[in-house]
């Protein structure tokens, strides 16, 4: 005859005694007030013990397999392990014994995915990230590059935040919002771009451009870090003091006036067709 819901209770509460009642005081006592009959203390003794109250159910499962059933269990933590061990393998995570362990306490403790992860962090067991986690960072320095910050962002920054990733202690969407308040801070002239969501790569592209075209290149070299560029956004309006985009034509002036401008061919031609039109002015052409 099959169990009702109450029996099947009493009967898992007996396995779990059973199992367990050695190394719990109380669990024990609950196993004397069954035997004896008393099934209303026998619950009550239950439900008091640490076993019980420190326990969520499915680690009380596991862990009175592990004394009752220890082949279920062992087969159970194995296939368990495997699945882990693929998932932390793919963020990143090195399989290493002192993972390993983290893993099968947290299995025995009955550990949802993120406390498992959260537990290998804290017992740092876990090293250097790679994987996912290291394929989302590396999409976030270049999101921080696109913003004029990322020379600002060093390696223990990266390391701190890729692992508050893998833990699920922040999102990338927290990342790029320290990030753009970072950049606006950086860089106040472009602020109210910045905050509507335009990267400083596209408001500041005619600086980047017109650096690279007048003094003949290559545009992949010429980014926020170039002196020249750095110059030109952070320029101060004299008659408000405060920093402003520079006007196109100050640009092209603020460049022109460079020493390296001079050895240019942009230079030669200008300063030719200067030349010619003075010599023609004056009639000499």
């Amino acid at each position: 005859m099959a169990l009702n819901a109450a029996d099947a209770s009493v009967a898992e509460q007996i396995q779990m005694i059973l199992a367990l009642k050695a190394t719990d005081p109380t669990l024990e006592k609950a196993w004397q007030a069954y035997l004896a009959g008393k099934m209303d203390e026998f619950q009550t003794l239950v439900l008091a013990s640490d076993f019980y109250r420190n326990n969520n159910a499915t680690a009380r499962t596991r862990k009175t397999a592990q004394t009752s059933q220890p082949g279920v269990y062992a087969k159970d933590l194995d296939a368990y392990k495997i699945a882990t061990k693929k998932r932390l393998i793919q963020n990143g995570v090195q399989w290493t014994p002192g993972v390993e362990k983290q893993v099968e306490l947290g299995y025995q403790n009955g550990m949802t995915e993120d406390q498992v992860d959260q537990l290998i962090v804290k017992s740092g067991a876990m090293g250097k990230l790679g994987g996912n986690t290291m394929s989302t960072v590396s999409s976030l320095q270049s999101y921080a590059n696109a913003y004029g910050v990322g020379n600002l962002l060093n390696s223990a920054y990266w390391d701190t935040k890729s692992t508050a990733l893998f833990a699920g202690e922040t999102t990338t969407d927290d990342i790029m919002n320290d990030i753009k308040n970072l950049s606006a801070s950086a860089y106040p002239a472009y602020a109210e771009g910045i905050k509507n969501n335009i990267s400083l790569s596209a408001l500041a592209s005619n600086v980047t451009s017109t650096v690279a075209n007048l003094l003949e290149l290559d545009p992949d070299t010429v980014d926020f870090n170039n002196p020249l560029v750095k110059r030109i956004m952070g320029y101060i309006n004299p008659a408000t003091g405060k920093q402003e985009v520079m006007p196109q034509w100050m640009v092209d002036k603020t460049v022109k006036s460079t020493d390296d401008w001079l050895y240019t061919n942009n230079a030669r031609n200008t300063i030719d067709s200067l030349t010619t039109k003075v010599f023609s002015d004056w009639g000499l052409m």
